[in-house]
């Protein structure tokens, strides 16, 4: 085994014992994922064996306390988890899984109600929890669940999207976000992916999808900003706050979705504008992108994961910047052996998938190879 790998993994191990959150992108439900890669890859039975204790504290740390819904914290990313273990690995019976059915399927409801749609947060990531379980098991109660929502939630951008994209923010304000993690881009993504993998779906999504390239194209900004797109703009004042470069916020995250969009709606331009959002970040200073770390969510290898599939799907060669983010990287982590995650000015230890150490590790098993960039779809890229 590579010795990236096994430097990751000691100080994941190393923290295990720490680590209190059950959840996929904050937590243990996301190291677990890296244990079940690296076990499916180097087949090493330590790894399986950690790979059970994991899923074991979990399993514990949800009686013991009152526990998120949410695909970023909650039993919706631990579900997705399970449904990704291959049931050779870890066995889960069907009762289980209908538990956790009938739990998410109360809070999808109540998070629609209330139009919280973001997908780290609310309802759109419970929904990704019933797209995967129908995608394993064709489960037709999942079929009727995504079914209700998807109709609800074209119906709401149809009618105002502007009314569904808005979100609180610093107490008592609100805004729009445009990214994939929390805003407009986010729906683009969530709403194709739905369709390939639940066909069954009759809903037609064009119109919604429509209607949100209208609104992404009112509020890009043409000149005086190194992005196209900022992160959100404060409704009460018009604010803008200018984004990083990341997954999470930023023309970097927005070119996935419209590349995406290009292809399904079969208009080339809006592909080409894609990649003309990537070309533009390519000669932004490291400085100016904000970027202050290693990790997935807004720091280098997040980046350089990007500039990969983007490379895959368009063929277009996006080298320099992968190399660049490279260097950059190699240089954050000290070669590989330190990892810190930039947090309110000051720097942490994490080990999870979004912050931290199973984020960076699952990106060179990808990198490397030894593993496919499918898995990038939980954090709603494809």
């Amino acid at each position: 085994m590579d010795e990236i790998f096994l430097k990751i993994e000691q100080k994941i191990w190393e923290s295990f014992h720490d680590e209190g959150k059950i959840g996929l992108m904050d937590g243990l439900s996301g190291i677990a994922l890296f244990y079940n890669s690296l076990f499916e890859v180097f087949g090493n039975e330590e790894h399986h064996d950690k790979l059970l204790s994991i899923v074991e504290k979990i399993n514990n740390l949800i009686q013991e306390e009152n526990t998120s819904m949410t695909l970023c914290s909650g039993i919706a990313g631990y579900g997705i988890m399970l449904l990704r273990i291959k049931n050779n690995i870890i066995n889960v019976d069907k009762e289980y899984f209908e538990a956790i059915d009938l739990l998410l399927q109360e809070e999808l409801n109540e998070q629609t109600v209330d139009n919280n749609y973001d997908y780290l947060h609310g309802s759109m990531g419970i929904a990704k929890y019933f797209i995967e379980r129908y995608k394993s098991t064709k489960d037709s109660l999942a079929l009727e669940i995504l079914s209700k929502f998807t109709k609800e939630l074209i119906e709401k951008i149809n009618y105002s999207f502007d009314d569904v994209v808005v979100q609180s923010v610093f107490s008592n304000k609100h805004c729009y976000y445009f990214g994939l993690a929390h805003g407009a881009a986010g729906y683009i993504n969530f709403l194709i992916d739905l369709k390939r993998n639940v066909p069954e779906i009759e809903d037609d999504i064009e119109i919604p999808l429509k209607a949100i390239k209208v609104f992404l194209n009112n509020y890009k900004r043409t000149n005086g900003s190194k992005q196209f797109y900022p992160n959100l703009i404060i409704l009460e004042d018009n604010s803008q706050f200018d984004p990083l470069i990341s997954w999470c916020q930023g023309d970097l995250g927005i070119s996935n979705a419209l590349f995406n969009l290009g292809l399904y709606l079969n208009e080339n331009s809006i592909s080409e504008e894609a990649l003309e959002l990537i070309r533009n970040l390519e000669d932004i200073s490291l400085i100016d992108s904000g970027v202050k770390d290693y990790t997935m969510c807004h720091g280098s290898i997040g980046i350089i994961l990007q500039y990969d599939l983007i490379s895959q799907v368009s063929d277009t060669d996006f080298n320099y910047s992968i190399n660049k983010w490279r260097n950059i990287l190699s240089i954050q982590t000290n070669d590989f052996n330190e990892f810190l995650t930039y947090h309110n000015g000051s720097y942490v230890k994490e080990t999870n998938l979004i912050t931290g150490l199973a984020g960076v590790g699952m990106g060179e098993l990808t990198l490397k190879k030894h593993i496919s960039s499918q898995w990038l779809n939980i954090f709603n890229l494809h």
